[in-house]
């Protein structure tokens, strides 16, 4: 069986090496040099994208900021997992809220910000401090500000706005603004979904983070009712979703009660430990439900 993955980084490789046991043939489009390509090897092949795309028996994602003309091309083939939507909202923060408002599913109060009145507004109405994010291209702690006193409008003012004008029409850009929580850690749930909706989740993961990247994960110190909070909230998204494949949502644990931080529609760095620590990896299962396998 053939998987064709967008993009060819670190989780395409992992999810290369999961899926050759299950006699998963895996070749990556390297999204910045366009190159159809082995994750593993390296090896650069002649196929075109759309060659690719035929050839593939499905077809899935290791990263969310992917062009949109190649998500439609992956979509219009109907191989393509987890789907386009879940892409797009996994890379836009405003996407992101409004299908956490939609499956009722609870997060940090926001403001939305095309313009600076906007950002007045975040000020007025949420207080002191926020956390300011890009709803495009952030990760890893990069695209945000700290806004702790009025002094600092004008000069983060400045930087937003720079990040707004450098939108087009077909691709704009925008900014959240979001109260900052005062969470006593941060914690993730990876889970596994199939084509039948069937839902295999792991344990809660605690996270913590240097300079806003990702540097331990330890899973299993959890409570019933933490655990249930996050089983809950991951089955309204995957399901709005129709999701199918490994989808990671982060949390901001808050005196036990768990508020989304952030989606991520595809295997997680915050689940590397399931490759020693569980009987079935995340890119193993991430692999099955794609490929159709259980």
């Amino acid at each position: 069986m053939k998987i064709l993955i967008l993009g060819a980084g670190q989780l395409a490789r992992m999810m290369s090496l999961a899926g050759a046991p299950l006699n998963l043939n895996v070749v990556a489009y390297d999204v910045g040099s366009q190159k159809i390509m082995h994750p593993l090897t390296g090896e650069i092949y002649t196929t075109t994208l759309e060659q690719a795309i035929s050839d593939a028996d499905a077809i899935t994602a290791e990263f969310e900021h992917i062009p949109d003309d190649v998500l439609t091309l992956c979509c219009n083939s109907n191989k393509f997992y987890p789907g386009k939507a879940a892409i797009k909202t996994g890379g836009d923060r405003a996407l992101e809220k409004s299908l956490l408002d939609k499956t009722n599913v609870a997060c940090a109060p926001y403001q939305l910000i095309t313009e600076k009145a906007h950002l007045e507004l975040a000020v007025k109405t949420l207080g002191k401090p926020l956390v300011i994010k890009t709803c495009q291209a952030g990760y890893d702690g990069k695209g945000q500000w700290r806004l702790k006193s009025d002094d600092q409008i004008e000069q983060i003012w400045s930087e937003m706005a720079d990040f707004i004008a450098s939108g087009t029409q077909d691709a704009p850009h925008s900014i959240i603004a979001e109260k900052m929580i005062p969470f006593d850690r941060e914690v993730s749930i990876i889970g596994a979904r199939d084509k039948q909706g069937n839902v295999a989740i792991y344990p809660i993961t605690e996270n913590e983070h240097t300079n806003g990247v990702l540097t331990l994960s330890i899973a299993g110190k959890n409570n019933t009712l933490v655990e249930q909070q996050a089983h809950s909230a991951f089955t309204k998204i995957a399901n709005e979703l129709n999701y199918v494949g490994v989808l990671a949502i982060e949390f901001f644990d808050v005196n036990g009660t768990l508020l989304v931080n952030e989606i991520a529609p595809r295997v997680h760095n915050s689940g590397h430990w399931t490759q020693q620590g569980c009987h079935c990896s995340q890119f193993e299962n991430h692999m099955r439900a794609v490929a159709g396998l259980p």
